[in-house]
């Protein structure tokens, strides 16, 4: 009896109603509308929309923007998202849909699929594209991800496997480590700082052995809405400024 008292209650509190912002999302134990591992997605219970604009190393050609929309349902909880990036000469347009299911606080399951567009000189060439992604609440601090993306080797994409922990530190503060292994790149080792300085302002920063992965951002919560700046630094090619918006639904 004891024991199932102990489940319902962590289950109830994975379930209760969260704003997740951008930051939130980062990394394979990242949850909410801008989860990168598709299981996280399973977390949202309200309605959610968001843009991005990721205004990379300062370029219009190399700037990406995304629209994402997470709808929690009585089977899962649904996700869709379109991301462009590119110019008259190279672009990119990504639509994704997702679906993840909270089967436990211990186990949440999502998959996503992606039709994947690259035109070049307008000629255009599309993939398909799916991922699978794995997310387990070991104690009520210490959370395990793993995510695979493209495991059937689809053309024109790479291969990628990432696996992180994220520990609690407080309601205040939590520490995410990953490591992330692209097909022919060297893999990387992340981790990820949060930091919720007030109610509604909180801090996010990354650092990374790859000089892909170092940012800096900040977030601000007023009741359903979210915004959020972030500054991302490439060793070699300079600094990278993005913004997200994101408004959730019955706060």
């Amino acid at each position: 009896m004891k024991t199932a008292l102990l489940f319902l209650c962590l289950t109830a509190s994975t379930l209760t109603h969260a704003q997740y912002t951008l930051s939130d999302g980062q990394s394979v134990v990242g949850r909410g509308l801008w989860s990168e591992n598709v299981a996280g997605i399973s977390h949202s219970t309200d309605y959610a929309l968001g843009i991005s604009n990721d205004y990379a190393f300062g370029l219009s050609e190399l700037s990406t923007s995304k629209i994402s929309v997470v709808a929690p349902l009585n089977f899962g909880v649904l996700n869709a998202n379109w991301s462009n990036r590119g110019d008259a000469l190279y672009s990119e347009n990504e639509l994704a849909l997702s679906f993840a299911r909270h089967f436990s606080s211990f186990f949440q399951l999502g998959m996503r699929f992606r039709l994947n567009s690259t035109a070049v000189n307008h000629e255009t060439q599309s993939v398909f594209l799916a991922d699978i992604g794995m997310q387990s609440a070991i104690t009520n601090q210490l959370s395990f991800g793993v995510e695979l993306e493209n495991p059937f080797r689809a053309d024109l994409q790479s291969t990628s496997l990432e696996i992180g922990v994220a520990y609690w530190l407080s309601e205040k503060a939590s520490l995410f480590l990953s490591t992330r292994k692209e097909s022919d790149l060297p893999t990387s080792v992340i981790m990820h700082i949060n930091y919720s300085l007030l109610e509604k302002v909180s801090f996010h920063a990354a650092l990374s052995n790859t000089a892909f992965f170092n940012r800096f951002a900040v977030s601000y919560r007023l009741k359903g809405l979210s915004l959020e700046l972030f500054l991302s630094h490439h060793s070699y090619l300079g600094f990278s400024p993005q913004v997200g918006i994101s408004y959730t639904f019955g706060k």
